[in-house]
């Protein structure tokens, strides 16, 4: 049996709501897109456009994937072109890609019409105010070794 059917059957009405998933993702996405192509320094790059590369980052954050081979291995078939481990972890690297990640993250802030909470207080005006996130994970199996043990890896975020 066919598994739309199979769906159908067990769930009724809410495979009609995920059905067109691509398509609101398209949507939610779109504006990266084109903010991706516009930025100076986009370069076309047809086996990982910058707009993929920007999106599978999005989506590397928001899955539960132990290492990024495995978040390949699971979700890159949904990607077009499917990125290949060569060149996705090898654009990690690249500082043409943080700058237009920079560019889209700019025009985005720009457009998005954020109040800036602290403005009402005066005594912030001198002082730079940073957002901090971060998480620790265990090792990946193909990290390095320290002592021959294995460490736990940190990543924070800052804005």
């Amino acid at each position: 049996m066919h598994l739309t059917k199979v769906c159908r059957k067990k769930f009724g009405t809410l495979v009609t709501v995920f059905k067109d998933t691509h398509a609101l993702s398209a949507a939610f996405f779109q504006p990266i897109a084109r903010l991706a192509e516009q930025a100076g320094s986009a370069r076309p790059c047809p086996e990982l456009p910058d707009d993929i590369w920007i999106r599978l980052g999005l989506h590397r954050l928001m899955e539960q994937s132990g290492s990024g081979r495995g978040f390949l291995q699971e979700n890159g078939p949904r990607f077009d072109p499917t990125p290949k481990h060569s060149n996705c972890f090898a654009s990690l690297q690249s500082s043409r890609r943080l700058a237009v990640l920079g560019e889209v993250n700019a025009a985005l802030l720009e457009t998005a019409g954020f109040d800036d909470r602290l403005g009402d207080m005066p005594e912030l005006n001198d002082c730079e105010v940073f957002a901090l996130d971060g998480h620790w994970r265990k090792a990946a199996t193909h990290d390095p070794r320290h002592d021959r043990v294995k460490m736990a890896v940190g990543h924070t975020v800052t804005a």
